[in-house]
């Protein structure tokens, strides 16, 4: 039976190969009458080669398929045989002329740049010229008015130029400025004078010295420079007593002076002594005068 040989692999296939080619026609829009164009213009565009055309065919064909047709594929081209546009098919020409009304132009541009030219005003007194000889008086009467100098004349010269009114008569002069001076040191209240020793300095001097008597280090404190947060404590080794020795000695010190800021100098720049700076208890506010 026919239905049976169709459900065979074969006539599947043979279903199958009909349906994929009218679904081709479909898609490229081709009429059953132009495949062989059509694969004649596929096989041109592809591989660049211009298909011979019949001589069989009439003039309308060439006529509507010359132009566009030879250089837009099929696939890019509507019934009119120009190239289909993104908004529906219309050319880009029959835009343009749905946008530019038909029938002759009213008026122009001249007739448009005379009307704006007639609607300026007249020059009135506002708007009258003024001689240039005019704007360069004026100039020097202004210019003179900035340098701080009373002209008993600049009066007078403004009055008579003609055309001008009022300028450099109505703007404030600027008094002249003296010469800037500091003021005098005098002005500033007497601050209190910097401690160079206190209770507090000497205490950190014993508790230093235990440390070392602690220990067994000969080293002693042989002086201190007191600065109004910090003091710098100098301290002398004796002989054979190592640097790492009064180094190892931080945390020892900052626990007998109740400080956690110890900062040791090994050596002090420009002398054979161990700084050890410990921030004062007593701080002192810094003052002018």
């Amino acid at each position: 039976e026919p239905l049976a040989l169709g459900l065979t692999s074969i006539g599947a296939g043979i279903v199958l190969a009909l349906l994929g080619i009218l679904s081709i026609l479909i898609l490229t829009k081709t009429p059953p009458n132009r495949i062989g164009r059509r694969l004649g213009d596929l096989y041109a565009w592809m591989f660049g080669a211009e298909r011979a055309t019949r001589p069989a065919e009439s003039a309308d064909t060439d006529e509507t398929e010359s132009g566009e047709r030879t250089s837009l594929p099929w696939w890019r081209r509507n019934s009119s045989g120009r190239e289909q546009d993104a908004d529906g098919g219309q050319s880009t020409e029959d835009f343009l002329t749905e946008l530019l009304p038909p029938g002759p132009p009213e008026g122009g541009f001249d007739q448009a740049f005379a009307a704006v030219a007639s609607d300026a005003p007249a020059p009135d007194a506002l708007t009258e010229v003024i001689d240039p000889a005019v704007l360069d008086g004026a100039k020097k009467a202004v210019s003179g008015s900035h340098t701080g100098l009373q002209d008993d004349d600049a009066d007078d010269e403004d009055a008579a130029l003609p055309g001008v009114i009022g300028i450099g008569s109505d703007a404030p002069r600027s008094a002249p400025t003296a010469p800037y001076r500091l003021p005098s040191v005098n002005n500033l209240s007497a601050g209190t004078p910097a401690k160079s020793r206190s209770e507090a300095n000497d205490a950190v001097v014993r508790a230093i010295t235990s440390v070392f008597e602690e220990f067994s280090i000969n080293a002693r404190v042989t002086g201190f420079s007191r600065g109004p947060t910090v003091t710098q404590y100098e301290i002398e080794l004796g002989p054979g007593v190592k640097v790492e020795r009064i180094t190892a000695l931080t945390n020892n010190i900052a626990y007998a002076v109740a400080s956690n800021e110890v900062r040791i100098l090994a050596p002090i720049p420009g002398k054979s002594a161990i700084g050890v700076e410990i921030p004062n208890t007593d701080r002192e506010i810094v003052t002018l005068g």
